[in-house]
């Protein structure tokens, strides 16, 4: 409905008065459905008297930062006073850790290369050159499992 039409009353027992096609019914649901199913898991961030929860699915990767971690998210950073190892084990298995100092969201690699892994948003995370290539094989499996995952659902 476009805010310019005229507000008609509904008539009879018609629910809404804009009739959509078949095709777009089915789009939306399929939407729906992807959203519902889609794993998800919040972390709670308690700090002093308020409790944050972050949905894990909008975090691209962490960075370790001395006794903290920083959380790069798709719209913001924030600083958590946890070590990457207790806030790794709150995590879902989507998430690798690459490095000492970082673990990404699997879902947001882009690229394996020699040691560098880069994510949608363009950024470079190192790896080590001695892991390399068990981080290699390990990551592009995770990602492989992850995308037969969401083939199967849809």
């Amino acid at each position: 409905m476009h805010v310019s039409n005229e507000w008609n009353e509904l008539v009879g027992d018609e629910i809404f008065p804009i009739k959509i096609s078949t095709q777009t019914y089915s789009y939306v649901k399929k939407l729906r459905a992807e959203g519902v199913s889609r794993e998800s898991s919040t972390l709670v961030i308690k700090t002093g008297l308020a409790n944050q929860f972050i949905d894990t699915n909008t975090v691209i990767y962490i960075e370790a930062a001395d006794r903290n971690c920083i959380l790069h998210m798709l719209n913001e950073r924030k600083q958590v006073p946890w070590t990457l190892r207790d806030l790794q084990e709150q995590l879902p298995p989507d998430f690798y850790r690459i490095h000492r100092s970082y673990c990404v969201n699997s879902d947001y690699v882009t690229k394996i290369e020699r040691y560098a892994v880069t994510l949608v948003t363009g950024e470079t995370l190192p790896i080590p050159k001695m892991r390399y290539m068990q981080i290699r094989e390990e990551l592009t499996a995770l990602i492989e499992k992850n995308a037969c995952r969401k083939e199967e659902k849809e």
